[in-house]
């Protein structure tokens, strides 16, 4: 889930909702951490939430986005897995015969709640699974089939190069597609919350803060609190 939050107009969320994204599923009689339940639990909090009274439900090329951050040859792996009949890319990352279809759908939410912030028409909220932080240009990996957040932050700056982004990525993951993908980018800041020591490994040392000195790690220990 992503939510865009710009410096004004903070009176009405709009949530951008995934609508494919069950077509993203685990085998039958296999579970799995990643499946629909993730996001049928996030919008019911949202529908019962003290604000729910200013949301607005709504819904929005996905390709050319997705191609600015994935391979060609990644983008047809996962559509030809998908299409004949899905499979896993490794023990944690399967793909469903839909899951090509609903990782479009994902995309399309990102980019319409991204262009909706960048339009200060208020803080946006895209409903869509799975994560994807962790998937790289080529790889799949971490539950991950296609990168959300560099895909909609890389079409937001090739339609507004004078824009500026700021992701913050809070999970007890580190978010190490994200980073690895819009390292070279000076318009991009990239921040992590994530547990120190955790899957996949990396974005430990604070220092490191990337070559175009954009990215910050904030590791912390497992067990952290507010404080």
């Amino acid at each position: 889930m992503l939510l865009i939050v710009p410096t004004s107009s903070l009176w009405s969320l709009t949530v951008v909702h995934q609508t494919l994204h069950e077509r993203h599923r685990p085998p039958p009689g296999k579970r799995h951490a990643e499946s629909p339940t993730r996001l049928v639990a996030a919008r019911k909090a949202l529908t019962a939430a003290p604000f729910a009274g200013r949301i607005v439900w709504t819904r929005e090329d996905a390709v050319a986005a997705l191609k600015l951050v994935h391979t060609v040859e990644h983008l047809r792996a996962v559509q030809g897995l998908s299409q004949s009949g899905g499979g896993g890319f490794d023990m944690d990352t399967y793909c469903a015969p839909g899951s090509w279809e609903a990782m479009l759908d994902g995309t399309r939410a990102w980019l319409h709640a991204t262009a909706l912030a960048a339009e200060a028409r208020g803080p946006a909220v895209a409903l869509s699974r799975p994560a994807g932080h962790h998937a790289t240009a080529s790889v799949a990996m971490g539950f991950g089939l296609v990168n959300f957040a560099a895909a909609a932050t890389a079409a937001l700056l090739t339609a507004r190069p004078e824009a500026r982004v700021s992701i913050l990525d809070w999970d007890v993951h580190y978010g190490n597609g994200v980073a690895d993908l819009l390292r070279e980018e000076p318009r991009a800041l990239y921040c992590s919350l994530h547990e120190f020591g955790g899957f996949p490994g990396g974005g430990e040392e604070e220092q490191q803060r990337g070559p175009r000195g954009n990215l910050l790690r904030l590791p912390l220990p497992r067990g952290s609190g507010r404080e």
